[in-house]
């Protein structure tokens, strides 16, 4: 990769990564002197956030990092300003593995030793992907990609190219931005370099090779280009002089790839001045997590791509859903999957605005910082709109989202579960990492949610099957029986007890007086398996009981003190329920098995207090 060892072939708001590192980028915000340390350094806002300083030193302040420890001064030499497309492209897919990356293949043996191993075929894979007009899709995730190349490189060599991964690049413009000095020198500029706005070229004042008009325009008669030998592209422009800047550009390389149906650019620190960008006609998936964008800029992005299904936009800070001219967000016929995960959304109603895209299916929102959810009905989008613009009144809110994942969230209400209910065709729910669905925080148990969500086929990524629905069903309604003695208010915060009592057939629990007794004791049994997993206790074959719903865990431990023997071992229980990835630890000793969500055919998981 190109390292640059001069400070001034750097320029400010930079995107470099270290020499040594391709996944150290950062971007350059100070150029200068640092007092008490001879020569000229480059200071340095790393994206890790793993560094030194927060841009001063000794009390100087020579710029502001995002964080105390992000920033740091660092040698122009150990700086690179990246390499072009084709040259990421011939060192991903051309270059012969070195011995060092051989060695780096092995596998551990059972005593921990390094064995190598060898790719069988690894001669006939390389050959394949060696014919770069053949490729259809290109990983190029940390090469310190920076600029586009030559006009026209990219379509002649990967024109085939369907599937393209820019991770970790140091990509950030959209579009060539230039800016003149005067009126005469912009007329002079583009009477020379027209259809050269992909060519970056270094100041000359700044590199010290002199390059007269006459070599320049002599250039471009011969080569339709400006023969730099790749080693001079940078993606900084002539911005000392006020002459022109020109930038680095997604858009070129999307114009070259034709055929171009998913782009990631994941961790590109992208410009928030989307200009010039043409029309992305193919492109179906854009994944642009880590970019810095917020919705402002989807809402430009958005006219620009015609049939997009998939957009994936995790950790991007975005807080709210800002349209240009509407409350809410119209467009994106096409869009089947959203990504929002890891974002900063804290309303519902910022949600809402997302309620009349037609086509979306998945609706991506894990780890956000959402507390509460509900149904929007058009008065509640009327609201939002304030009145002052109209809305479809025959398009149903969400009409066809299928799969909803509100993971990682702080929902801590029945009310919030419940109106998933009225999503119309929501079969995909993920509320795991929750209050409401943590017991260990007072939430509630699989079973429990299952019950209350009618149409749930998948919760928390685990599919629901006919026969926990229907168990978790009567479980629900045999918990909500016990509660109903003495607090008959209780049924109204469960709105589906009647529907689901009715249609299991269960019937009242009579009262405990005379030859009805013994009826009610046995109908009140749960069929338990303990089975025990404290590496102190050993292994033994798991027990069976028949237990009264209304058991306590307190005694419940004090029962497997004796069926296994424990002595001075205190145990600790949890619940393994089918579909959950975890068991759930029973740490409330005066709730009852039926509180917990134990019911007939449970199995309760044995282990020891550490």
């Amino acid at each position: 990769m190109q390292s640059s060892s001069d400070s001034s072939t750097f320029k400010l708001d930079q995107r470099v990564h270290s020499t040594n590192d391709p996944r150290r980028i950062g971007t350059v915000k100070y150029i200068g002197p640092v007092e008490g340390h001879p020569g000229t350094w480059v200071g340095v806002d790393w994206d890790n956030g793993e560094a030194k300083h927060d841009g001063s030193l000794n009390g100087v302040r020579y710029f502001e990092a995002r964080s105390q420890l992000s920033g740091s001064f660092v040698r122009a030499q150990n700086l690179t300003s990246g390499i072009s497309f084709i040259e990421a492209l011939y060192i991903r897919y051309r270059d012969q593995p070195t011995q060092e990356d051989e060695d780096e293949m092995y596998v551990l043996s059972a005593s921990n030793k390094r064995v190598s191993v060898q790719l069988v075929g690894k001669e006939k894979i390389q050959d394949k992907l060696s014919r770069l007009e053949e490729l259809t899709g290109a990983s190029l995730f940390y090469l310190g990609v920076s600029n586009p190349g030559s006009p026209n490189e990219i379509r002649n060599i990967v024109p085939n190219l369907k599937e393209l991964d820019l991770t970790g690049n140091l990509l950030s413009e959209w579009k060539v931005v230039k800016h003149f000095g005067s009126k005469n020198q912009a007329t002079k500029e583009k009477g020379n370099y027209s259809g050269q706005e992909n060519i970056i070229i270094q100041n000359e004042m700044e590199t010290g090779n002199k390059t007269t008009e006459t070599e320049r325009k002599g250039n471009k008669r011969k080569n339709s280009t400006f023969d730099f030998k790749g080693a001079t592209i940078t993606p900084q422009g002539w911005g000392k002089t006020g002459r022109e800047t020109i930038s680095t550009d997604v858009g070129i390389i999307c114009e070259q790839l034709p055929s171009l149906a998913a782009l990631n650019l994941s961790n590109n620190s992208m410009s928030h001045e989307i200009v010039g960008l043409p029309l992305l006609k193919s492109i179906h998936i854009l994944v642009l997590n880590n970019t810095g964008i917020n919705w402002t800029q989807i809402e430009v992005l958005k006219d620009l791509l015609p049939v997009i299904e998939e957009l994936h936009l995790m950790g991007n800070g975005i807080n709210a859903i800002k349209t240009a001219s509407s409350s809410i967000v119209h467009g994106f016929d096409s869009l089947r999957l959203l990504n929002l995960e890891e974002n900063c959304i804290a309303e519902w109603n910022e949600i809402v605005k997302l309620s009349q895209l037609r086509s979306l299916e998945e609706l991506h929102l894990n780890k956000n910082n959402l507390n509460r959810i509900f149904y929007p009905d058009h008065d509640t989008i009327d609201k939002l709109v304030g009145g002052d613009e109209s809305h479809d009144q025959s398009c149903i809110p969400f009409q066809n989202l299928r799969c909803l994942l509100l993971g990682g969230n702080n929902i801590d209400d029945l009310a919030s579960v419940d109106s998933l209910n009225s999503f119309p065709k929501l079969i995909d729910i993920r509320l795991s990492e929750n209050p409401i669905a943590d017991p260990g925080r007072g939430g509630i148990p699989r079973f429990f949610l299952v019950a209350r969500l009618a149409k749930v086929e998948i919760l928390n990524g685990s599919e629901v099957s006919t026969r926990e629905r229907k168990e978790s069903e009567i479980r629900y309604v045999r918990l909500v029986m016990s509660k109903l003695h003495g607090n008959p208010d209780e049924i109204k915060q469960h709105p589906r007890f009647v529907e689901l009592k009715n249609f299991h057939g269960i019937e009242d629990e009579r009262s405990s007086v005379g030859t009805t007794g013994p009826q009610k004791m046995a109908s009140g049994l749960l069929s338990v398996t303990l089975k025990s997993v404290a590496p102190s206790i050993g292994e033994k074959p798991p027990l069976t009981k028949k237990l009264p719903a209304a058991t306590t865990i307190g005694k419940l431990k004090i029962l497997c003190e004796t069926f296994f023997k424990l002595g001075s071992i205190r145990p600790k229980l949890f619940l393994q329920e089918e579909g959950s990835p975890l068991p759930i630890l029973l740490d409330d000793e005066m709730a009852t098995l039926m509180d917990v969500g134990i019911g007939n055919e449970s199995t309760v998981l044995v282990d020891e207090e550490s």
